[in-house]
């Protein structure tokens, strides 16, 4: 958009006649001059190597080149958090905005960093590699009391709600104890489940339905194959899927 609306105004050649230009504010006659000179800082501060910017992906896809991608991925977030760091040291000096801007690029490229990382952990592995065959189910006419006797008589935080031997719904802790707080403890499970049933491919990558598990992390997901139930997954027994498989790499990797 620069680029575009540069081909057709006058730049001043002098930054004092560019001052001058800009003194008295946006106005019809310097409207195309601050349109451009808004887009070309804009796409300046774009190619800057960090978190989220464009300049940061051009740079692992560079480093992708010459290594893993999730090698790359954690190098560039390095490289970013760094420069936060700038960002944060100046906005004490210049402008508060650079501090939130600062803290942003920081977390968002640690939360990038870490998705790859666990998605390149998965590679190669499918659903059926990490899913539950032994998972706790509550009757959907029970009452919430039965349910929080099982959360205290256990470290099960997801629930498979069942009627007639049918799964109908999911119940996690949360939504336990929010239920508790609103409704007597006599109230029915089938009340206050969540009946959006989440289903996984037993074949399915585990690479390729990460980013599903991600957005439904506080859910229990059914495992399908051949038409029928085999298992359960949720986000708890897949992260400690991604620690132990980090862990044995890392062995592997010592040991050579």
């Amino acid at each position: 958009m620069a680029f575009i609306t540069g081909l057709f105004i006058t730049i001043p050649n002098t930054s004092e006649q560019l001052m001058a230009e800009l003194s008295n504010g946006v106005n019809a006659n310097n409207f195309f001059l601050n349109f451009f000179l808004v887009n070309f800082w804009l796409a300046l501060f774009n190619l800057i190597p960090a978190f989220p910017m464009d300049g940061g992906r051009i740079l692992r896809a560079l480093l992708s080149f010459q290594m893993q991608r999730h090698v790359a991925t954690r190098i560039w977030a390095r490289i970013g958090q760094f420069l936060a760091l700038g960002f944060i040291l100046f906005g004490f000096f210049i402008s508060p905005i650079l501090i939130f801007i600062g803290i942003f690029v920081i977390i968002g490229a640690q939360m990038e960093a870490d998705y790859t990382e666990s998605k390149f952990m998965l590679k190669g592995f499918k659903v059926h590699d990490v899913v539950m065959k032994d998972y706790p189910k509550i009757d959907a006419n029970a009452t919430i009391k039965s349910a929080v006797a099982l959360v205290l008589d256990s470290q099960n935080k997801n629930f498979l709600i069942m009627e007639k031997g049918t799964p109908v719904g999911t119940l996690n802790r949360d939504q336990i104890i929010m239920a508790l707080s609103k409704k007597s403890e006599e109230e029915f499970i089938y009340n206050v489940m969540d009946r959006n049933l989440i289903f996984l491919d037993a074949n399915s990558l585990l690479e390729n339905v990460f980013e599903l598990i991600q957005l439904n992390k506080s859910r229990l997901m059914l495992v399908i194959e051949n038409n029928k139930i085999v298992g359960t997954l949720d986000i708890e027994n897949l992260m400690e899927f991604i620690l132990i498989n980090e862990i044995t790499i890392n062995k592997v990797h010592d040991k050579n």
